[in-house]
């Protein structure tokens, strides 16, 4: 008897865990594109455009290792809420400290929760003497899109130590 409880203890478990998220883990449609970008102000592959959605409320984290396993972050453990459509960043070479990353190859590192999905990415010509990406601050390192009803959020900007928060109105498909 104490044994049959045992087992509908487990199922019930296993029923109660793939009902709570009836579509696997938590990112979906993860990927970077180009995998390779030269950040050097040219306009050609300047940018890395990182996406991915979240089928549940996630603690997020986005960061490069580099040859050596040393991490350089992206997004350190932002909250984000499940949404329909794609979060968005456009990575441009500069980490979450404001320094533009060296030449070389890379592993790109989405993290929602525990949940890890990882693919490679190459930097080659980085100009470390200016911002790729320039904000109307003088600072953006990498920028957060989120599509909302009717509307895009650009939910955070980091630049050269610093970070703020602004909105626009435009949609953005």
């Amino acid at each position: 008897m104490k044994a049959k409880q045992a087992t509908l203890s487990i199922l019930l478990a296993v029923a109660l865990a793939a009902c709570s998220n009836p579509f696997g883990g938590t990112l979906a449609g993860v990927k970077v594109e180009p995998s390779a970008i030269s950040p050097n102000a040219d306009g050609k592959d300047d940018l890395a455009r990182i996406e991915y959605r979240l089928r549940q409320p996630a603690k997020v984290q986005i960061y490069l290792t580099d040859a050596a396993g040393e991490k350089h972050y992206i997004r350190h453990e932002i909250e984000r809420a499940a949404i329909a459509k794609s979060y968005t960043i456009l990575f441009n070479g500069i980490d979450e400290n404001g320094r533009m990353l060296a030449n070389g190859d890379y592993t790109w590192h989405v993290v929602a929760n525990s949940e890890v999905i990882s693919g490679p990415l190459t930097l080659s010509d980085a100009d470390t003497d200016a911002l790729v990406a320039q904000g109307v601050d003088g600072t953006m390192a990498a920028t957060d899109w989120t599509a909302g009803a009717g509307h895009v959020e650009r939910s955070r900007r980091v630049g050269v130590g610093r970070a703020m928060d602004s909105a626009r109105d435009d949609a953005r498909e």
